[in-house]
């Protein structure tokens, strides 16, 4: 997210879909070890983007900030 009186970076996030570790493992047919597993979305990749953009407005306005669209 790009503020927009100055165009510095507000916020971001990263949503991830899949994780190589569980997926070679699973590839293996064994159960991975414990990992910082970076595997945080299962939804659609179309929903991504709206689903991040209404975590970090959210974020944002937990902080007791405004936005203006």
């Amino acid at each position: 997210m790009i503020g927009y009186q100055f165009g510095c970076i507000v916020n971001y996030d990263v949503l991830s879909s899949s994780c190589r570790i569980c997926e070679s493992n699973k590839r293996k047919g064994c159960d991975p070890k414990e990992h910082s597993c970076r595997k945080n979305w299962s939804g659609s990749a179309k929903a991504m983007e709206p689903a991040i953009a209404v975590k970090m407005i959210r974020y944002i306005e937990s902080k007791g900030q405004t936005l203006k669209t």
